[in-house]
């Protein structure tokens, strides 16, 4: 009979250890049913690839150009028209086209001078065959001279055989083969001096013509004003578009420039905080 209460506690223990695992599961197929009747929302996704990731940190600072560069029309182009120019801020490299002019009246001005060029050679070149031409008449006719000279003295010495007339008249004839020797001689050393002053004007006049086509060709080279170095391009004010320096808008493609003018200026930018 001792058993029987000893085995009833056992039981009451050990139902109450039983009741809340049976809650617990009981719990858990619940929320199985639950989920199985309202499933969990979809989680978009994305497809992970390894490459370059870009992150950007902005800082507060003062951009400060710590060399600045003007650029300038050249002085010896004349009228000047700008054909292509770079825009604020574009970073270039040195020795890119920053500013392009037009060079079309340059152009045809140097074919001009090139063609007097050509010109004055081919004159010089006539004045010298001229010359050579002159000179061998002029060598001919001091050869013939001398030789009536010699001939005239080969007479001239035959005079005690000869008559008095004859002999005078022998002499005559040498007197006036040694005059016409002396004029051909003088003829021959004026025509070379003639001739030489020709030649040398117009060896000055090529001199000169060659020099305005390298100056034209210098002029054309220059219509082309690229960067001195590496930087930011800043277009300056046409100051002339308003009339009074200061003013005006920044240099356009279009616009005419002077000489000398400042067109822009590459600036070597330094950040400093």
């Amino acid at each position: 009979m001792s058993r029987i209460p000893q085995f009833g506690k056992r039981w009451r223990g050990k139902k109450r250890a039983i009741i809340p695992v049976s809650a617990a599961l009981g719990g858990l197929l619940i929320f199985g049913a639950f989920r199985l009747a309202k499933p969990a929302p979809r989680i978009p996704i994305a497809v992970v690839t390894r490459g370059e990731f870009v992150d950007y940190l902005e800082l507060r600072g003062e951009a400060k150009a710590s060399k600045s560069v003007t650029i300038t029309a050249p002085y010896e182009a004349g009228d000047l028209q700008i054909l292509k120019i770079a825009a604020t801020g574009t970073q270039v490299k040195k020795g890119d086209v920053v500013v392009e002019f037009d060079t079309t009246n340059p152009k045809q001005t140097l074919a001009e001078d090139q063609s007097e060029l050509k010109s004055a050679d081919a004159e010089i070149e006539q004045s010298r065959a001229q010359a050579r031409l002159k000179e061998e008449q002029d060598l001919t006719d001091v050869m013939k001279a001398r030789y009536d000279v010699e001939a005239a003295k080969l007479d001239a010495s035959k005079q005690e055989i000869l008559s008095k007339i004859d002999g005078e008249e022998a002499q005559l004839k040498l007197a006036d083969a040694q005059q016409k020797l002396k004029e051909a001689e003088a003829k021959l050393k004026s025509d070379k001096t003639s001739d030489a002053a020709d030649v040398e004007g117009k060896r000055q006049k090529h001199d000169q013509a060659a020099f305005k086509v390298k100056q034209m060709e210098r002029a054309v080279s220059v219509l082309i004003l690229k960067a001195p170095s590496d930087g930011i391009v800043t277009v300056l004010n046409n100051w002339r578009a308003s009339g009074f320096i200061g003013g005006g808008a920044p240099f356009k493609q279009g616009d005419r420039a002077w000489p000398g003018a400042a067109i822009a200026a590459c600036c070597c930018a330094s950040c400093r905080r």
